[in-house]
């Protein structure tokens, strides 16, 4: 029997999309955009800051800022430091947490990420009907790690055959498989979220 729903973060929640976010700063040379594109977000050092070794500043500090030309050092600042200005949700999703949760669901969050996501977390939509989260910097673990479901479920004392698991990563998914999850992968379709959810209660 279901009786919860773990949600990814990014592209499942939210997009988060380095060149939009570039683009919307008023960069319009695509050559431009390829360039701070690579040396921002398209970095190794980048999963520093899901595995919780490194925070923005250290960050933008130690990796960024030093590759960079003087004139980019605002905006990359901004980009690292606020991309979430403002939140883009994925359309649909919000409508199927809180549907999920009026069916009576518990909703958690399992994602790779910074510690700031606690500050900007609330203003997704649908963050209110979350009772708990795991973000990987806080833990120093990420997924697909087998250690970061097994402390989810500690966490929250939550059993694997009881939850659906969703994620824009199949190798999330796999891992989450493994340990006993429901997995859905998902790559944009709400409706076709919802309605495996659905065949997923019935059962």
């Amino acid at each position: 029997m279901i009786k919860n729903v773990v949600f990814d973060m990014g592209k499942v929640l939210l997009n988060f999309d380095p060149d939009h976010f570039i683009l919307r700063e008023g960069v319009d040379d695509s050559s431009e955009r390829e360039h701070l594109r690579n040396i921002i977000f398209n970095r190794p050092e980048w999963c520093f800051l899901d595995w919780g070794d490194m925070d923005e500043e250290g960050y933008l500090e130690e990796c960024v800022l030093p590759d960079l030309e003087e004139k980019y050092h605002s905006l990359a600042r901004k980009l690292v430091k606020h991309w979430d200005e403002p939140i883009i949700p994925i359309e649909g999703m919000a409508e199927v947490v809180r549907w999920c949760r009026s069916k009576g669901l518990n909703i958690y969050l399992l994602s790779n990420a910074s510690s700031r996501l606690h500050e900007y977390f609330p203003r997704v939509p649908g963050s209110e009907c979350f009772l708990g989260k795991v973000v990987s910097a806080d833990v120093h673990l990420v997924k697909p790690q087998p250690e970061i479901y097994q402390y989810l479920l500690k966490k929250f004392s939550l059993k694997a055959k009881e939850c659906i698991f969703i994620d824009d990563n199949m190798l999330n998914i796999t891992a989450s498989l493994k340990e006993g999850f429901h997995g859905f992968f998902f790559r944009g379709d709400v409706k076709a979220l919802r309605a495996w959810i659905e065949k997923e209660l019935d059962k």
